[in-house]
């Protein structure tokens, strides 16, 4: 375990134990979160170093590295998965001077290389992912013939080569922050976008439930961001946020798992959690607190 001794979004000292949360997902231990008392950010603290983090992704729940299952779940998965690819593909082209899919686009967090699948299908030919997964880049290759690269690959990619970095709920599971982002920046060219879906620690969902709100996700989400906390990492590494884009398929997901753990019937889980996303929704379209959030950023 590492303990953090300054926020990662602000680099205060001034931080302290907040709460603390179980891991539902795979091992059942408790994990404390801490806050800071500068910007408010909240992270898991202490928290599994990276030589010890692999053991708690460990679960076929985890839907991102299990694409292939076929029960129910993860084929309605699939269908919902990809129509939001697609709007999450017209979102981002809207912030493109080229708009003629004839773009270098990275992948960050790859999984099992879906996303990327996708942007083959729609004509975009200069596609990279990286993955630090080894059984996930395996899947890539053998399910979509696309060869991931290893996070250590990073820094050896061209300076200004990339026009779209994306990372699809990947940032609050990075433990080396500010490396990283500082890579991106280093290799979008002047007229690229960065763009980042984290869930919203601000969620109206998150208010219904509690500490049983899948979303914290520890020890595997070692960040919670809210709107303007990830505003205050991404100016201090010398981007500026141009927009922000509703996930709202993400807060039934979420609900759904937040009623797994607290052990519902799963068919009345699957009532309950319909209900609750969609209410969480209409209050969020009044709040602008959706359950997670695409962001998209360009450089200063």
């Amino acid at each position: 375990m590492e303990k953090l001794q300054q926020c990662p979004c602000c680099l205060s000292e001034k931080i302290q134990a907040f709460d603390s949360l179980k891991d539902y997902h795979v091992t059942q231990e408790i994990f404390e979160i801490a806050q800071c008392h500068n910007c408010g950010f909240v992270f898991t603290n202490p928290r599994p170093s990276e030589s010890e983090i692999g053991r708690y992704y460990h679960s076929d729940l985890y839907v991102s590295h299990n694409s292939s299952a076929t029960t129910l779940f993860h084929k309605l998965y699939r269908v919902v998965r990809d129509y939001m690819y697609n709007k999450k593909m017209k979102r981002i082209f809207s912030h493109l001077s080229n708009q003629n899919k004839n773009v270098a686009l990275l992948d960050y967090g790859a999984a099992t290389g879906d996303f990327l699948a996708y942007c083959k299908t729609k004509g975009i030919v200069k596609i990279s992912g990286i993955e630090q997964d080894d059984a996930c880049r395996q899947k890539a290759m053998e399910q979509h013939a696309i060869a991931l690269q290893p996070v250590n690959t990073l820094q050896q990619l061209p300076t200004a080569s990339y026009s779209v970095i994306t990372l699809w709920h990947v940032l609050e599971h990075i433990h080396q922050l500010d490396d990283t982002l500082q890579s991106f920046h280093q290799l979008l060219n002047d007229d690229g976008v960065l763009v980042i879906s984290v869930p919203n620690y601000d969620a109206e969902d998150k208010k219904y439930y509690g500490k049983y709100w899948s979303a914290y996700d520890v020890p595997r989400h070692l960040y919670h961001f809210n709107t303007a906390t990830i505003v205050v990492l991404m100016e201090r590494l010398g981007f500026e946020m141009l927009t922000t884009y509703p996930l709202t398929f993400d807060a039934y997901y979420i609900a759904l798992h937040s009623e797994w753990y607290l052990k519902t019937n799963r068919f009345l889980a699957i009532a309950k959690a319909l209900k609750n996303g969609f209410f969480a929704n209409l209050s969020a379209s009044k709040s602008g607190n959706y359950s997670s959030l695409m962001y998209v950023f360009k450089k200063k």
